[in-house]
């Protein structure tokens, strides 16, 4: 659909107008064939937003895509799908960064996959404030396509446990505050040099200052 409005650039504010809700680094991607997926959430959420501007053109185009935007259960799934695309690019974002490891990607998977039930449940009840695309669409219509998305974030979340259910949990918790673990399953030597480390008082006091530090900076 994107590019059957990239064909007609000087015939239409449509290509001009998705140009800008992706932005300047990204601008050039709707010139590819298929969009990268960094972008395909920011581009949905527009063909939401100028949903009659875009229906107007394909029908003076006479293309038969022009048809879908008369169909609610359709316009329904592009707005799910921009909001669904959003999260993961969020999400994607969350996991790049100079700061970045193992611990603290297993944190951001594992929130995530908490988010995923807590939508799910939020679904059931017919709530979908999460998801803000689709949320305002509602206002004005009747979702028709509520076990679409139960069953889609159902999917994905099982997806989301095939690939990133072996990541470390609770067994890596003495990397993260190795003064307060009373138990390792590890090595002789590994615990040995751990207890020394426990042993070391001012350093423990170092690390709990910079903790508390990090804490207040949260706070504010």
């Amino acid at each position: 659909m994107v590019n059957v409005i990239k064909a007609h650039p000087l015939q239409t504010r449509l290509f001009k107008l998705l140009r800008e809700e992706v932005g300047a680094p990204y601008t050039a991607l709707l010139y590819y064939s298929k969009p990268r997926w960094l972008s395909r959430g920011k581009v949905t959420r527009r063909l939401i937003t100028l949903r009659c501007e875009v229906r107007e053109f394909l029908y003076e185009k006479e293309s038969t895509l022009a048809a879908y935007w008369d169909e609610p259960e359709f316009v329904q799934q592009v707005a799910y799908l921009a909001d669904v695309l959003e999260k993961l690019n969020e999400l994607n974002v969350s996991l790049q960064g100079r700061n970045t490891n193992l611990l603290t990607l297993t944190d951001k998977m594992n929130g995530f996959q908490g988010k995923l039930s807590i939508w799910r449940r939020k679904a059931l009840n017919d709530l979908y404030d999460m998801f803000l695309t689709l949320h305002e669409l509602l206002e004005d219509v009747t979702l028709i396509i509520k076990q679409q998305i139960i069953d889609h974030l159902e999917s994905l979340a099982t997806k989301m446990e095939e690939w990133f259910g072996d990541l470390p949990g609770e067994e890596m918790d003495w990397v993260r505050n190795p003064f307060r673990i009373e138990e390792w399953n590890m090595p002789l030597k590994h615990l040995e040099e751990l207890t020394d480390l426990q042993a070391d008082r001012t350093l423990a006091r170092k690390v709990m200052h910079i903790v508390g530090c990090m804490q207040q900076r949260i706070r504010l």
